[in-house]
């Protein structure tokens, strides 16, 4: 199967005005600037052109008992499960084909970076998976550590989650060391962009450091979002992601669906789009039931791979449905609409046509 570069044509979702956004939980370290910007002058719907018709609605899926061992991923497991999964995406036979086929166009000095979502440090990006996903790249691609980057918004959210420099043996970097301070960190862009009517800054580190991306998600229920997969992942690459929560009112009636404008405009935007090479969703262990800052409470011991953002994020949250048991499947609607948006903005399709892998 050829796996062609995606050309996308990018423009600004068209957002509904409005004043205070939901503030993601301070408990996880959720706290965001406050609004007060001036908006954006009314923009297009984000748009995108897939590129192979064949990666449309096609998830890969492996699940195996050995994948945790308690409350913790097992290393090699995950290890053997992600080259099983990135062999069977590609059709090679080796991570060197794979690897080439997802990034063919990989120049000497070129920095691969690998996104995780460690903003609850008790149910991240488990790094047992990031360091699996670092090595391969490492055997398939011969990088250096220093030619991958592992990141997310702040260090110290990445070093709570377990995922340093010296466990991944690559680079990792936070956008910021810390909720107030920039330190080592390459910070936001100075200049504004559009997400539809509200302006944002995006983190250097997507703009500046990395060349190429694998989203590398964690599946988890999500208070404000419904549900947390690789494209709200992104929520993590701009400043002030509370600017773009829902507006909710009365009995948390929704007053502007914020989700389903925004997701789909940052991942449409050229910086993460011409980007991205592929997706991962680590659904080990996760969150099926509980809030935004709950431990584990779900272990499906799965792992989902694929060219297709959407129906990852689709068959990820029917998982989390299947994870409920007796409670049923998670009442929440904001996640269908936000879902909705991007397939319709051409990121991917809700038809899902799911390959189960084998360890």
């Amino acid at each position: 199967m050829p796996f062609d570069r995606r050309s996308f044509l990018v423009g600004g979702a068209s957002l509904l005005a409005g004043a205070a956004a939901t503030r993601c939980l301070p408990d996880v370290n959720g706290q965001w600037q406050d609004e007060g910007q001036a908006l954006c002058a009314q923009g297009s719907e984000p748009k995108v052109v897939p590129g192979d018709p064949a990666a449309l609605g096609r998830v890969l899926e492996l699940h195996d008992p050995s994948l945790t061992d308690g409350p913790r991923v097992n290393a090699s497991a995950a290890g053997a499960a992600f080259s099983k999964l990135l062999l069977a995406l590609t059709g090679k036979s080796d991570l060197k084909g794979a690897w080439s086929a997802l990034i063919p166009g990989l120049a000497a000095g070129q920095v691969v970076g690998v996104k995780v979502n460690t903003l609850n440090s008790k149910v991240p990006t488990h790094p047992e998976l990031v360091r699996a996903v670092c090595d391969s790249l490492r055997a398939g691609l011969g990088l250096s550590a220093q030619e991958i980057v592992v990141w997310d918004r702040r260090l110290d959210e990445l070093t709570r989650a377990g995922i340093t420099a010296e466990a991944m043996g690559v680079a990792v970097e936070g956008t910021q060391d810390n909720e107030r301070e920039k330190g080592a960190g390459r910070g936001y862009e100075v200049g504004t962009i559009c997400l539809g009517l509200r302006k944002t800054h995006l983190s250097n580190l997507l703009t500046r450091r990395v060349d190429h991306l694998v989203n590398l998600a964690v599946m988890k229920r999500h208070d404000a979002s419904g549900f947390t997969g690789v494209l709200k992942n992104h929520y993590g690459s701009f400043d002030n992601p509370g600017d773009f929560h829902d507006k909710l009112g009365p009995g948390g009636s929704v007053l502007e669906r914020r989700f389903a404008e925004a997701i789909p405009a940052v991942n449409a935007l050229a910086e993460v789009a011409t980007k991205t090479r592929l997706w991962i969703i680590d659904a080990t262990l996760g969150v099926c039931k509980g809030t935004t800052e709950s431990s584990v409470d779900c272990v499906p011991n799965k792992l989902l791979v694929g060219l297709d953002p959407v129906a990852l994020d689709l068959r990820a949250r029917q998982i989390r449905d299947e994870e409920r048991g007796s409670l049923g499947p998670d009442p929440e609607t904001i996640s269908e609409a936000w879902l909705d948006a991007a397939a319709k903005a051409g990121l991917g399709t809700k038809a899902v046509k799911l390959q189960k892998v084998s360890l």
